[in-house]
């Protein structure tokens, strides 16, 4: 290959052990060609595909295409360069893209509207570091702190009603760690009212020991009512002295009916980045985002700002 493209050998060279694990080729350990319950598969040298079924399975490999998605657009485009082309039916054919995600793939829902149609359009940002069914208590328990403005332990009862997927997965009124934290509305809820706030420091392990978050939570009953809407909840709370609040949310805060605003994303930005970045870098960063458009060098997004 001495008239091959430098940067499609180098690539090539680096992806060789890489390209053998997923697709299941190349590897001349006789192991490689052996399936797991012992059986002898078929053998294989050179650029043979390997015939069993672990091999077989993997042509095209959901775990292996999120590893490399950073970077894959990247190697095709160099790949296509230096002239390399591939299989026409990636996505349909046996093994393909499609049976990643199903049995019989409804492959129509790929190409009708092709073009016309983004769904791109339909993600949004979320405004709170856990799980998103979460979001809608959180908005409500934000409203409800900011109106009521009293210490947790003045908190009689805090009553929610929320769609049964809040509680789908986000069931521990008391998570063990940070990781469980995230899915556990118990916690978020008690930690808005507690403290007035839903950013990072609140999912952390010291936030879920707090002792006056914990005590909390364990006064919080949640609700299922399929009637409320998955971007919505209604949350109750009630104080020794008699008094209540209460807040019905529906379209919360970040999701598709009520997007976060440029400001609102602002916000949540430099809240995230305090503590990491000084006021003036977060300024920066920010000016140099909303200017991406007529930034004249990228590098500033992703090794820093350098202000005049």
């Amino acid at each position: 290959m001495s008239d091959a493209d430098p940067q499609v050998t180098a690539l090539l060279v680096a992806d060789r052990r890489h390209m053998r694990r997923w697709c299941g080729f190349g590897d001349s350990s006789p192991d490689a060609a052996r399936p797991r319950d012992g059986t002898h598969g078929g053998r294989h040298s050179g650029g043979r595909r390997v015939r069993h079924p672990r091999a077989a399975r993997q042509h095209v490999h959901g775990g292996a295409a999120r590893l490399c998605r950073p970077v894959s657009g990247l190697r095709a485009a160099l790949l296509a360069r230096g002239g390399f082309t591939a299989t026409q039916s990636v996505i349909e054919a046996r093994y393909g893209l499609g049976q990643c995600f199903a049995q019989t793939p409804h492959l129509a829902y790929l190409t009708d509207g092709l073009g016309k149609h983004w769904e791109i359009l339909a993600n949004t940002y979320k405004p709170f570091p856990c799980g998103i069914v979460i979001h809608p208590l959180i908005e409500a328990a934000l409203e409800i702190a900011q109106e009521l403005n009293t210490e947790t332990k003045a908190v009689a009862r805090v009553e929610i009603i929320a769609n049964p997927a809040a509680m789908a997965l986000c069931y521990r009124r008391h998570p063990k760690d940070e990781m469980e934290g995230h899915v556990s509305p118990y916690h978020w809820v008690a930690a808005a009212l507690a403290r007035g706030k839903a950013g990072i420091p609140e999912g952390t392990d010291h936030a879920i020991a707090d002792p006056a978050i914990r005590a909390l939570r364990d006064r919080i009953d949640v609700t299922n009512d399929p009637a409320v809407p998955h971007d919505g909840a209604d949350v109750t709370v009630r104080l020794s002295n008699g008094a209540s609040a209460v807040r019905s949310v529906r379209a919360c805060i970040g999701s598709r009916g009520r997007p976060m605003t440029n400001a609102e994303l602002d916000r949540k930005f430099a809240a995230a980045a305090e503590g990491v970045l000084s006021k003036s870098k977060i300024d920066a960063y920010l000016a140099s985002i909303r200017g991406v458009e007529i930034l004249g060098d990228a590098r500033v997004l992703a090794g820093g700002v350098h202000t005049a």
